[in-house]
């Protein structure tokens, strides 16, 4: 969003960017809205798995678009795709990434342990947000405004399936189901070490038996 302006002064729109950043704004503000709306109804995995996805496909086709660009390929006429992919990515984290991932720490939480856990949560995420605004204008000078997207994209994906495997449900749900859930990903995870340490150690003593023969 701090970077709306030059991104779209990259791509060939004639789009006003400050028009764009407005647009942008407002755009996100509906997004809140709609997620004020859809969160009770749909739930919040479903909000946070679609906004991933929505996210990586407009990082995607930005992307895509600047490396084309980049690469010497007419684009004319196409310069309102990049500008409709930062909009829509704005839509997409004010539905999901944004508001949900603050609902969700509220209610994961041991209720004697929250606010601290909260607080530690919020000065994280704002450390996170401080660095990557700092780094970027870097990162896009050394390795081009293109990749830096596709970046995004890969950073994107790692968040869809870390929600995908490790976030539980919490619509409705006391804080003691939602920790029994954590509770079988947790006991998942550590049947597939076990079973990971089982199938080294048989393989090594295989390799070990067959040595002393």
């Amino acid at each position: 969003g701090m970077y709306i302006i030059r991104i779209i002064n990259e791509v060939d729109t004639p789009m006003n960017p400050f028009t764009a950043s407005i647009l942008y704004m407002g755009i996100q503000i509906v997004g809140c809205w709609v997620s004020t709306l859809t969160v009770e109804r749909c739930g919040r995995r479903p909000l946070l798995l679609a906004s991933c996805l929505s996210i990586i496909i407009c990082h995607s086709i930005i992307g895509i678009f600047l490396l084309l660009q980049t690469s010497g390929y007419n684009l004319t006429g196409y310069g309102w795709l990049p500008v409709a992919a930062v909009i829509f990515f704005s839509f997409s984290y004010a539905v999901g990434l944004g508001p949900i991932t603050i609902v969700i720490s509220t209610e994961v939480f041991n209720p004697d342990l929250a606010s601290i856990c909260n607080v530690i949560f919020i000065i994280v995420y704002g450390l996170f947000a401080f660095v990557v605004l700092k780094v970027f204008p870097l990162i896009t000078n050394a390795i081009g405004f293109h990749n830096c997207f596709f970046i995004f994209v890969l950073t994107s994906l790692m968040g869809f399936l870390i929600i995908l495997f490790t976030i539980p449900e919490t619509k409705g749900k006391s804080l003691e189901t939602i920790r029994e859930e954590l509770q079988k990903v947790d006991s998942k995870k550590d049947d597939i070490v076990k079973e990971d340490k089982k199938q080294t150690g048989t393989v090594a003593h295989r390799r070990s038996t067959q040595n002393s023969v």
